[in-house]
């Protein structure tokens, strides 16, 4: 994006771009820029603002790779967030997580020191890197706003247009066309002004030419605004009639009472409440595309029609860091969800926990996570201490309840090692729940258990509630 696009907007690729390093600019001098002779001054000649801007740079790429890596882990990790619209999120925080890698570090020492120290054709990858991300982040949200309108707009033929597989081929659409927008027009040269001679080293920026403008312009940011704005104001428009539907079916049911129709109001006014949370969700990141990217684009349609833009280098390093900083911020209101919470709450947790290099990767089938590698070399189950004024007595005659935990120690090892290792509801409320353990019931509990095991080793779905209940009819 310093490169101006999408980035292609700001950059100018000035010097030699064959990378001798001599500046004598043979191989593209048709592509390089402005006919000025003297690098731009710095951004700032204070140094005490220079360090306060580098800290605030600094900041906004440590807020952009946490929040980024957590969507990523959050989604590779989570079961319940494993659906079509967070597949495409995910692929959107990788554009996201890309941009702050590749190009904000160099925007960065760029942008202090307004001189490019890493050579001509580091210069090119570094635009064509920039071109493709920030591309790629904007068509995703386009592409996050359709499968939402699909989804509340019909939702009954939701999944026959939206698949896992179409959404991969939709994700591999979107960065092969963010792909040919950048560094087709790059490495080519077609985005150059024709007239344009490098005269100086040390910068490195798009000087745009108008039909690249236009072009680059319409496919990574005004098609993909059209859109977005198209399919939310009929989400809203949406929400807003199922409203109305529920406050009259409310009236309709005062005058006519029906328990029936009324839980299905009750479920209904659920459904809007959620969807109406997933709406605001959106809404603000729409807010957020439109605020970061349209300033931007502004002084992209500015460099590419004036020849000789007179906008002074703090503006425009501002705007174009406003640009990254929606790939900062998407993480941040992803969080409003609380999956998406919690998800980030336990991978933080864990890492603190166990350090980075034993994150655990796979959600178990009672919410609790392994990597496969723990899984298999999971100990024992270890059951809690407790005391027997924790089961209140009964009259009939049962064992206590530390004598229950440690009969089921053995008893129970089948079942975990076909369940996971991840213990199921704590042993005191399972032995609660079956209101006092007898012998024959933790036969019965083995022998079920096993049965359980032998049947469905691989996709089991009896949770041990009901294996202590079969076990509780049995007896």
């Amino acid at each position: 994006m310093e490169a101006l696009i999408i980035h292609p907007a700001l950059l100018c690729l000035t010097g030699n771009l064959s990378g001798d390093g001599n500046g004598s600019g043979d191989a593209y001098n048709s592509s390089i820029c402005p006919t000025s002779s003297q690098p731009e001054s710095k951004l700032s000649e204070t140094p005490i603002l220079n360090f306060f801007l580098g800290a605030l740079y600094v900041l906004i790429i440590f807020v952009s790779f946490v929040g980024n890596s957590l969507v990523i882990i959050a989604v590779i990790s989570t079961h319940k967030l494993k659906t079509i619209t967070n597949y495409l999120l995910a692929s959107l925080a990788v554009a996201d997580l890309t941009v702050t890698v590749l190009v904000l570090p160099f925007a960065l020492v760029y942008d202090i020191n307004q001189v490019w120290y890493f050579g001509s054709t580091f210069c090119l990858f570094w635009m064509s890197w920039d071109v493709t991300s920030c591309t790629a982040s904007l068509q995703h949200l386009c592409a996050v706003a359709v499968d939402r309108y699909f989804a509340i707009n019909d939702p009954l033929h939701y999944y026959e247009r939206m698949s896992s597989r179409k959404a991969a081929v939709i994700v591999m659409v979107i960065w092969l066309n963010s792909s040919c927008i950048a560094y087709t027009p790059i490495f080519l040269g077609w985005y150059a002004k024709t007239d344009q001679v490098a005269a100086a080293t040390g910068q490195c920026f798009l000087d745009i030419n108008k039909t690249y403008a236009v072009f680059s312009a319409a496919i990574s940011f005004y098609i993909p605004l059209i859109i977005m704005g198209v399919c939310y104001c009929k989400i809203f428009s949406i929400a807003l009639h199922q409203s109305k539907e529920i406050k009259r079916m409310q009236r309709s049911i005062q005058h006519n009472y029906n328990s029936e129709d009324s839980q299905c109001l009750t479920n209904k006014s659920k459904n809007l409440a959620s969807e109406r949370k997933a709406i605001k969700t959106l809404g603000i990141i729409f807010g957020m595309f439109y605020i970061c990217w349209q300033p931007f684009f502004i002084i992209y349609w500015i460099y590419a029609f004036d020849d000789e833009p007179n906008i002074p280098n703090w503006i425009r390093s501002s705007i174009t860091w406003l640009g990254y900083i929606n790939s900062a911020m998407n993480p941040i209101v992803y969080a409003l969800n609380p999956d998406f919470r919690s998800a980030y709450k336990r991978i933080l947790l864990t890492i603190l926990k166990k350090g980075p290099c034993r994150f655990v990767w796979k959600e178990d089938r009672y919410g609790g996570y392994g990597s496969p590698r723990d899984q298999r070399n999971a100990s024992p189950l270890t059951i809690p201490e407790a005391s027997d004024s924790d089961y209140p007595a009964t009259g009939r005659t049962s064992m206590s309840l530390a004598a229950q935990q440690q009969q089921l120690q053995p008893q129970l090892q089948p079942f975990m090692r076909n369940y996971g290792t991840t213990p199921p509801p704590p042993l005191t409320q399972l032995i609660k729940m079956s209101q006092p353990i007898k012998m024959s019931q933790l036969n019965g509990l083995h022998s079920s258990a096993s049965s359980a095991s032998a049947t469905d080793r691989t996709t089991p779905d009896k949770s041990l509630s009901n294996v202590v209940a079969a076990s509780n009819s049995a007896s």
